[in-house]
């Protein structure tokens, strides 16, 4: 049996008469890549938000790794390992695309002036190994040309690939996908989901994606959960989601 490695019991969130989230659980296990579809404003990604401390939860209970997380603010989330990326990509696009990366390395020593004066050769062989990693995930994700340009530069594509090398940096315990395949080229989308089944099947690394790419969402993930109105639909494996009747009510408008 897996471990649960993140759970939500109850989830709610409102927005004055608004129910975006209303009374959501799951249970992601351990080594799962799992998916979250629904319609526009079915609430995924204000749950999103919820599980990752951006919004602030009316009722309901997260944790990680069986330690609560609901309320702590989102840094502190992402240091005890729930890392995300969003819907609209989100760089530093007056930095390179090296610095990007390597701004979500934990636990730099080179962050405190004590440690630059008084070990400041550790400090450096540190950002060095760092420096390294950071190369190496930018050359899997065909960017290491682009190492020393501003992130401004970058296509929506390399931008969705530099948000996705920056989450796995951290070595999190669970990634957050919000949308990784939107306004993606079809090469590039194929590319993001084999890098996804790499890190799972190479670091057993786990994942909870949001999609509205049927496609994208059917091969990559298992189990799937379907979100419609701010509460789970139902969860079950590609097929069993595909042929469901509630499911393509929603999605065809039936």
């Amino acid at each position: 049996m897996s471990e649960t490695v993140l759970e939500a019991k109850n989830i709610k969130k409102y927005f004055g008469g608004i129910k975006a989230v209303d009374g959501v659980s799951l249970a992601i296990n351990d080594g799962d890549i799992t998916g979250l579809i629904g319609p526009n404003g079915a609430g995924k990604t204000t749950f999103f938000k919820c599980l990752t401390g951006f919004e602030k939860i009316d009722k309901g209970k997260v944790w990680l790794k069986g330690k609560r997380i609901d309320g702590l603010p989102p840094y502190k989330i992402f240091h005890k390992g729930l890392s995300r990326t969003f819907q609209i990509t989100k760089q530093l696009e007056k930095m390179t695309v090296l610095e990007n990366l390597m701004l979500a390395c934990k636990g730099q020593l080179g962050e405190t002036v004590w440690n630059n004066l008084l070990i400041p050769t550790k400090v450096k062989k540190q950002e060095h190994k760092f420096q390294e990693e950071a190369i190496k995930l930018l050359k899997l994700v065909e960017l290491e040309n682009m190492w020393d340009e501003l992130a401004a530069s970058l296509s929506g594509g390399q931008k969705r690939m530099l948000e996705f090398v920056r989450t796995e940096i951290a070595e999190p315990e669970v990634i957050l996908l919000d949308e990784p395949s939107s306004g993606v080229n079809p090469g590039l989308k194929e590319s993001l989901s084999n890098y996804i089944k790499k890190f799972n099947r190479e670091d057993n690394q786990t994942f909870l994606v949001i999609g509205h790419d049927m496609n994208f969402i059917m091969n990559l993930c298992d189990p799937i959960y379907v979100m419609n109105q701010g509460k789970i639909l139902m969860k079950g494996t590609p097929g069993e989601v595909q042929n469901n009747e509630d499911v393509l009510d929603i999605y065809l408008g039936r």
